[in-house]
């Protein structure tokens, strides 16, 4: 028995399904890790996300696709003079392209309530955020929600960070490598990818990456890396996992939101870095091959 809560954006989606013709639906990078930690993790642990929306219909509907999936919303704040953000996404062999919308998003202001911030965190056995879940935020509410997971992290809560770098959500390359690095900071485990590691250190290597966050604290660090191997490095202990060839993918989508869910669904259950690696790996491939961010998984991984 235990408890799962994620920290960010959720959005509307807007997919394009050819000829003028879009589908409507919910998601973000973090909401999507909530949704597959609500699939793989034990039906006694409960999974909680924590936002801010509006009170529109738009926002409503939001709301009620979160409850629908089992997710828990006690920590979904409400905002009267804001909404939810939208995007509108294209396919283009199995690589979505995205178009946002998120001035108006109440998320961005999240984390302007501190003492709002320490009850949603208070007892939480793993607390998950993201890159964007902080670039979105102003300078001093990022640091305010760091503040509270560091708090939280020293109470005994797990911290589970993905890089999940959106350039253009950034003022500048600066701000965007110091907001990584105070994520990193506060956290237990890290989630970087190569690609986007390269994006804010083009020189480094993956000895060096792997060194910077734990540097920085982190425990465990696993990077992903497409198609290419895993690499993990866990309290110095360093091992490298093989990606299995997908020649059927058909839309990469949370692919890295479903490997952190795999990751740490299975860590919770008892497995060690490796079989955690294998698991993460699993899943993210099941996703890979179905259309959009929210693919049903089969069990066995």
């Amino acid at each position: 028995m235990g408890s799962f809560l994620s920290i960010g954006e959720c959005m509307i989606e807007m997919a394009d399904l050819g000829d003028g013709c879009y589908a409507r639906g919910v998601a973000g990078d973090t909401l999507n890790t909530a949704w597959y930690a609500r699939h793989v993790l034990p039906a006694d642990w409960s999974v909680a996300y924590g936002t801010r929306i509006g009170t529109d219909t738009a926002s409503q509907g939001v709301f009620d696709f979160i409850q629908a999936a089992g997710i828990e919303t006690r920590w979904i704040g409400r905002d009267s003079h804001r909404s939810v953000g939208l995007y509108l996404t294209t396919l283009t062999a199995g690589e979505r392209r995205f178009s946002y919308w998120r001035g108006q998003s109440a998320a961005r202001h999240l984390a302007n309530d501190a003492d709002f911030l320490r009850s949603m965190m208070a007892g939480q056995d793993i607390i998950y955020f993201s890159g964007i879940s902080l670039a979105i935020l102003a300078p001093d509410d990022r640091k305010r929600l760091c503040d509270c997971l560091a708090s939280a992290r020293q109470a005994g809560s797990c911290i589970a960070f993905d890089t999940n770098v959106r350039a253009q959500l950034w003022s500048n390359a600066d701000d965007m490598r110091a907001g990584i690095a105070l994520g990193a900071s506060v956290s237990d485990i890290v989630f970087p990818s190569h690609d986007d590691e390269m994006l804010m250190y083009p020189d480094q290597s993956i000895w060096g990456i792997l060194d910077r966050y734990r540097a920085a604290g982190a425990r465990t660090v696993v990077m992903k890396n497409g198609s290419q191997p895993v690499w993990c490095d866990h309290l110095g202990q360093r091992f490298s996992h093989n990606v299995m060839t997908i020649s059927d993918v058909v839309d990469t989508t949370a692919a890295g939101d479903s490997f952190a869910a795999g990751f740490l669904a299975s860590v919770v259950q008892g497995d060690d870095p490796k079989q955690a690696v294998q698991s993460a790996v699993a899943l993210s491939a099941q996703v890979v091959r179905s259309h959009g961010a929210l693919v049903v998984p089969v069990l066995d991984v």
